[in-house]
């Protein structure tokens, strides 16, 4: 991962005794509505950093994360073979419970995004969670 142009920190998340990494891209000021950014099939956090730092630009506290066994090579911890769109739905849940404790980025609801794969996992959980995602 390249350095970025935000200030970034690193997170990780427990999920069914297995790790998700992430990481949070800040807004200037430090704290702002969030976002979490899904990446797609066989792909990383890596590729949705770009996406983290313009939305922390604009004033966003971004989040990434890879799911677990999302990519043979990424991240977080669990097997890419055991990995579906089930488990990546309850992925998201989980990283959407930890960033919802943040105490620096409260806001009544949070905003998904994601691409291919990771979108369509995030329109599934905005639909099933409307009252949590905005």
């Amino acid at each position: 991962m390249s350095k970025p142009s935000v200030p970034c920190s690193a997170f990780s998340v427990l999920h069914g005794g297995k790790r998700i990494a992430g990481r949070r891209y800040a807004p200037k000021g430090g704290s702002g509505v969030p976002v979490i950014i899904s990446h797609g099939f066989m792909s990383s956090m890596c590729e949705t950093a770009r996406y983290a730092e313009r939305f922390a630009a604009m004033g966003y506290a971004a989040y990434v994360f890879d799911f677990l066994g999302g990519a043979p090579k990424n991240e977080s911890e669990g097997d890419f073979e055991k990995m579906s769109v089930q488990t990546e739905v309850s992925d998201l849940l989980a990283v959407m419970d930890y960033v919802s404790s943040q105490s620096a980025d409260k806001a009544e609801k949070l905003i998904l995004c994601g691409c291919s794969q990771g979108g369509f996992v995030s329109a599934l959980v905005a639909a099933a969670h409307s009252s949590r995602v905005d």
